[in-house]
């Protein structure tokens, strides 16, 4: 991502930790990791909760900023279909690691938005 000019920052949500930030322009994208045992459905809501609340915090909390923020849910593995669609019809951004190759795959709406965002992954 640093080659298309994305940038990790500081992400003051305290008292949360952001996984990782990464801003370019008045852009930035909080990005949630997590790791599917067995079902999809507790990590997806936590991912969905998580990045909602980072958002929210970082509003109330800075009330001010004008970047816009982008919350990108990223799995171990890839989460159900359904799940799939939820966050992204819930504007996250959905990936997962690929079994195959050390690459991400992303939801379908997540590959299109992504393009927008000149995020190369």
């Amino acid at each position: 991502m640093e080659t298309c000019g994305w940038q990790a920052v500081p992400f003051d949500v305290a008292p949360r930790r952001v996984d990782l930030a990464m801003a370019k322009g008045r852009r930035v994208l909080l990005i949630e990791f997590k790791t599917i045992t067995r079902s999809t459905f507790k990590p997806v809501r936590e991912a969905f909760a998580q990045l909602h609340e980072y958002d929210w915090r970082n509003q109330m909390l800075h009330p001010r900023d004008l970047r816009k923020v982008h919350r990108w849910a990223v799995f171990e593995r890839r989460p159900d279909d359904d799940d799939i669609q939820f966050l992204e019809d819930s504007g996250l951004l959905v990936s997962w690691a690929s079994k195959r190759s050390r690459r991400l795959v992303h939801g379908d709406e997540t590959q299109r938005r992504l393009l927008r965002l000149s995020v190369s992954t």
